[in-house]
């Protein structure tokens, strides 16, 4: 057991700002410490309406800027790969998911972190690369093959194709919980800690979870992420809105006066517009059957569907515009009339 640690997070939760700094110079880590002690800080300013704890979420914010800023000055090399790196003695949080969590705008506008954020950006591709090639590859997709990538990352992925993926599924503290608290905790400090925690669970969607203390164990911080495991109200109007939609298409087949089913739908497809009606919905619910396989892959999948067909209802909306182009002239004589 780490004293020091264990003694920096309890004096953050009793609210004692010297004893936190003093633990916290003679621990390790110092910039995820700062970053847990300013989302602890942000916590108890939100639950106690005291804005003196701001202040001091400001200064821990501050201090991990600093030792930021002097790292990435040394070696920006390493730096850039600290940003993303699991700490195990917190719980294999990262700099990057914890400032993210207590949006710390001063430390994510970093020029290391937003290096960080460009190569998550880009993927395995190179920053040389041309914009407009990129943007001409998303249109024809046979020309990523031409792109210039990272070789040594797409290597390493090859090479370890699912520890990556595991030690994902393994961080303890990236894992999103919606229960209520049931741990009870015996010790004063730890049930001072309790009565903090436990009121912010369900004000959000999804909690964060910190398994970083053998004692400390299911507590929950506050999350803005929704879970992929679980579907939202506004998906399932979605789900229920686009199934009718679906059902409208189909009526609109029938409805049209010929004899044959075959002709009909010969007649349907003839239309332009009905045809990106039909792709857009199927990519819609196939893009959300990968959204609910249990699976990281078809999640990732499932947001590429998603997001092209969400520029193909973009595209459909079109279709308004020309209607108003018929529609003009006769608001236009309407209007008229009624001024006679």
């Amino acid at each position: 057991m780490n004293v020091d640690k264990e003694l920096f997070l309890w004096s953050i939760i009793t609210g004692k700002q010297d004893l936190a700094l003093l633990f916290w110079a003679r621990g390790k880590n110092k910039i995820c410490a700062a970053l847990i002690a300013t989302l602890l800080y942000k916590i108890k300013a939100r639950k106690d309406k005291d804005p003196s704890y701001n202040a001091l979420a400001d200064e821990f914010q501050n201090l991990a800027v600093q030792i930021l800023e002097k790292f990435y000055l040394t070696d920006p090399g390493a730096c850039t790969k600290a940003i993303i790196r699991q700490i195990p003695e917190f719980g294999n949080a990262t700099w990057l998911h914890l400032a993210v969590m207590i949006e710390a705008k001063q430390f994510i506008a970093q020029e290391a972190v937003q290096h960080v954020l460009s190569d998550i950006w880009y993927g395995y591709i190179d920053h040389i690369e041309d914009n407009r090639l990129i943007i001409f590859s998303t249109i024809m997709l046979w020309y990523s093959g031409f792109l210039h990538y990272h070789q040594e990352m797409v290597e390493r992925t090859e090479q370890f194709p699912s520890k990556s993926f595991n030690s994902s599924q393994k961080s303890s503290f990236i894992h999103h919980n919606t229960s209520r608290l049931q741990h009870q905790m015996n010790k004063t400090a730890d049930k001072a800690r309790l009565r903090l925690m436990q009121d912010m669970q369900d004000e959000e969607e999804g909690t964060v979870r910190v398994v970083g203390s053998r004692r400390w164990k299911n507590q929950s911080f506050r999350y803005g992420r929704h879970r992929h495991n679980q579907l939202a109200t506004t998906e399932i109007i979605l789900v229920v809105w686009l199934f009718a939609l679906l059902c409208d298409e189909i009526r609109q087949i029938f409805e049209i006066e010929l004899k044959s089913i075959y002709g009909k739908i010969i007649a349907y497809f003839s239309v332009f517009w009905n045809k990106l009606d039909l792709l857009a919905i199927f990519l819609f619910f196939l893009g959300f059957i990968l959204r609910i396989w249990p699976t990281t892959q078809c999640f990732c999948a499932a947001r590429i569907i998603l997001a092209v067909d969400l520029s193909l209802w973009y595209i459909r909306t079109l279709d308004m515009f020309v209607a108003i182009k018929h529609l003009g002239p006769k608001l236009v004589m309407i209007g008229e009339m009624v001024m006679c």
